[in-house]
């Protein structure tokens, strides 16, 4: 919010500037060629130098809006390099069968979130998460990826507590997540589906997506894997751009499948795919869906409501 004020306060600067100057000039220039002190030519001449001395005065302006972004881009780098490291088991689990959560107690912000809360996810099932904002969906998503600590209880993997697990090379081998919002990079389609999975090649990739019924500017997204995405996002919707994550999570082969509201941007006929999707992977895996949609949440086999 600091840094959008300040960046307000440079842009006002800036245009007040062009706009005065602007209007000054103007008045100038006219009065003097009106009053026969200064010919066409040479006002025209004195509107150039003024365009050039204006274009770098905007340009410390523009340092000004540069030097913000870099303090805060600086800040949250440290902030990373500020994390504790996490402490990973030695123990892997390659095929996962069950996820148990025994009577977890979790707080944020002095709110009690969980209380005792005990359940178990098996293989060959999926799961429905509802309930209103801010109950605990997400949180029990992180819980679960061992990315929150509980208060209390145990998270287990195959009846083995997740503090004895490499959740580290777990989580990059056996679970694949789709999120709400997923990071998106500068480059094309097919390097942004691949930016997770780096032992799938590109053919490998444009395979699997053909038999995805997923579509970006009406054409299926594997025919379209070397569009050129921009650092803005600004040649794709929210929509598309979910689908990208999507594709990005579908293509990983996975234990555990974790969506966090997959539908929410999506038109009907993605719609369709991913609750077909949902009922295909849950033959050989654990699915876990956080959703509002209730036709999402009627097609699992379980729903939990928080």
């Amino acid at each position: 919010m600091k840094l959008q004020i300040v960046q307000y306060l440079y842009s006002g600067f800036d245009n007040i500037l062009m706009s005065i100057s602007q209007i000054l000039i103007f008045i100038f220039g006219g009065s003097m060629v009106l009053n026969k002190k200064m010919t066409a030519g040479e006002f025209t001449i004195l509107s150039a130098y003024y365009n050039i001395a204006i274009s770098s005065i905007r340009y410390f302006f523009d340092i000004g809006k540069q030097y913000q972004n870099v303090k805060v881009s600086y800040s949250r780098i440290q902030n990373l390099y500020n994390e504790p490291e996490e402490q990973n088991g030695s123990l892997y689990i390659k095929d996962i069968n069950s996820i148990g959560l025994d009577k977890i107690d979790f707080s944020y912000n002095n709110k009690k979130i969980f209380n005792s809360f005990s359940y178990t996810f098996s293989k060959g099932n999926s799961y429905s998460v509802v309930g209103l904002n801010g109950s605990g969906k997400t949180t029990l998503l992180m819980i679960i990826l061992g990315l929150f600590q509980p208060n209390s209880g145990e998270v287990k993997i195959n009846n083995i507590s997740i503090k004895n697990l490499n959740m580290s090379e777990i989580r990059a081998k056996d679970i694949s997540v789709i999120e709400q919002n997923p990071t998106i990079i500068n480059g094309t389609i097919i390097s942004n589906i691949n930016i997770i999975n780096n032992d799938i090649n590109n053919q490998s990739t444009e395979k699997l997506l053909k038999n995805m019924e997923l579509y970006i500017n009406n054409k299926r997204l594997s025919e379209i894997l070397n569009m050129e995405i921009n650092d803005d996002i600004e040649n794709i919707s929210g929509g598309e751009k979910q689908k990208i994550g999507i594709a990005r999570a579908l293509i990983k082969p996975a234990s555990i499948y974790i969506m966090d509201e997959p539908t929410s941007s999506l038109d009907k006929e993605s719609n369709y795919f991913i609750k077909t999707k949902i009922k295909e992977l849950a033959k050989d895996a654990i699915v876990i869906v956080v959703t509002h949609d209730e036709e999402i949440s009627s097609i699992c086999d379980y729903c939990i409501n928080l």
